[in-house]
């Protein structure tokens, strides 16, 4: 090498250097109003999903000795392992479960950007590195995935648990007792969130294509393990349990396709990134495990987005993946000979988030200055008046609503729905219920005539006998018209 040539490649190292370091503040400062704003969303008694109620509504029926797993054919259905339930009834006593398991996923989503940063550092990138990958995490999550931050969910809570186990297999890769410590990891994760698959799988074919002896070694351990937390799953539940966790919605090409196409574009920079990163780091047994990680993140959050009711959340492995292959890559750039203009590489990474990041600044003002948020709390609690002081059984599709006013779980309307619509339910069912008079008042985010049709187009509006109550931003209470 010339001298030309080294001072070259030196110029370029420290520049991209540098560049990691400005990308990765930019994108944290990018990030930090729309961050706020959903912080702020989460400290207030405000309905934010269906899901949250839906979780509260479970860890509820818990904590009040009732069974966590009620029949698998009936109005009040749970696919979700135990382990989020019993966290949030520990942890909340007699308090709020929504508000406890909001920081619970907000302490997932930390944990999984720091323990990502770390493992970036620890597969040999510089801390600008690891800093850029846990950067990138926050901005995703911030501007693109905004709905998951402290959301009463456990998804995060399952992935802050999981990148423990990508940590811990990162930093003793070498040791299968270390590795065999990961796998328990990810079987809690696992009986936290049941569709998390992609890492315990890439760590087996990454361990089988570096060393085939140590892979079935650790294979012969974990099957086991699953094994015995189904049993104890069964043992512990009942058979409606495994029934309901295992059940899952059919699959379907073409909503997985059209889901993809709406899903995928707010990750796509950081997945592209990823897949950029995996080109140069594929060589590195340790290192190709995230390659793997994000290959089948993709393909896993491709096959479970084709059932109904399935979100973004399906490809969060893959946007995992994608940070600690993009601090990777802008580790790589920094310490070998580059073309000059590789340089500015990290902060074209940077600039592409500019645009939404300007759009979540402003639904970020609208939310903490425009006076959205105090208009979402006074809507709430009012919804929540209403609901508590009707006399007869109560229904809520925003089920936070009916969860606060202390009405319980009466029907879950999502997975009723399904049910009827798929010819799964019996007689005793969500269009039977709501036809019958059964509730005085009902709870829905939008009225739509026909809603609870069935498998045959069902031309009968139950939602007819019912008259608007009250509208707010959390949908529309309806009551029964008396006759």
């Amino acid at each position: 090498m010339t001298a030309t040539t080294a001072t070259t490649a030196t110029t370029a190292t420290s520049g991209t250097h540098r560049w990691t370091v400005v990308t990765a503040a930019l994108l944290t400062l990018a990030a930090l109003p729309a961050f706020a704003s959903r912080i702020a969303l989460a400290s207030e008694r405000i309905a934010l999903s269906y899901n949250e109620g839906w979780n509260a509504l479970h860890a509820d029926r818990l904590r009040q000795g009732l069974a966590l797993y009620p029949s698998a054919d009936g109005l009040i259905v749970n696919n979700y392992p135990p382990v989020s339930f019993h966290l949030v009834t520990l942890l909340g006593g007699d308090g709020d479960l929504v508000r406890v398991l909001r920081a619970l996923a907000l302490l997932g989503l930390v944990g999984t950007i720091v323990l990502s940063a770390l493992t970036v550092t620890r597969l040999g990138g510089s801390r600008a590195a690891g800093w850029l990958a846990g950067a990138l995490l926050f901005a995703t999550f911030s501007i693109h995935l905004g709905e998951y931050v402290a959301m009463a969910d456990p998804s995060l809570v399952a992935h802050g648990l999981m990148a423990v186990a990508m940590y811990i297999a990162v930093r003793w890769w070498e040791s299968d007792r270390m590795l065999r410590l990961a796998l328990v990891f990810q079987l809690i994760a696992g009986m936290t969130k049941s569709n998390l698959v992609a890492f315990p799988l890439a760590m087996a074919l990454a361990l089988l294509l570096e060393n085939r002896s140590r892979a079935l070694k650790l294979i012969a351990v974990g099957v086991p393990l699953g094994m015995l937390a189904l049993a104890l799953l069964r043992l512990g539940y009942g058979a409606d349990a495994i029934r309901s966790i295992l059940a899952t919605r059919p699959s379907q090409l073409a909503t997985a396709l059209r889901k993809a196409w709406v899903l995928l574009p707010p990750m796509a920079i950081p997945i592209v990134g990823g897949l950029m990163g995996g080109i140069a780091v594929f060589r590195r047994p340790v290192e190709r495990l995230f390659v793997i990680y994000l290959v089948l993140g993709l393909a896993t959050g491709f096959y479970f987005s084709g059932a109904a009711g399935v979100n973004m959340n399906v490809y969060f492995d893959a946007v995992i993946a994608s940070a600690v292959l993009v601090g990777l890559l802008a580790s790589r750039l920094a310490t070998a000979t580059a073309p000059r203009w590789l340089v500015y590489a990290p902060l074209v990474l940077g600039l592409s988030l500019a645009r939404p990041a300007w759009w979540s600044w402003s639904d970020s003002w609208g939310i903490l200055r425009g006076g959205r948020l105090a208009q979402r709390a006074a809507d709430t609690a009012e919804d929540v008046r209403v609901l508590a002081a009707s006399s007869g059984p109560v229904a809520c599709e925003m089920l936070s609503l009916c969860y606060w006013a202390g009405r319980g779980f009466e029907m879950d309307f999502f997975n009723a729905v399904q049910l009827y619509r798929t010819g799964r339910a019996g007689s005793d069912n969500i269009h039977a219920r709501v036809a019958s008079g059964r509730y005085g008042m009902l709870q829905v985010i939008k009225v739509t005539p026909y809603r609870f049709g069935g498998p045959p187009a069902d031309s009968t509006d139950v939602l007819a006998d019912y008259r608007e109550e009250r509208r707010s931003t959390n949908g529309v209470i309806l009551v029964r018209r008396t006759r």
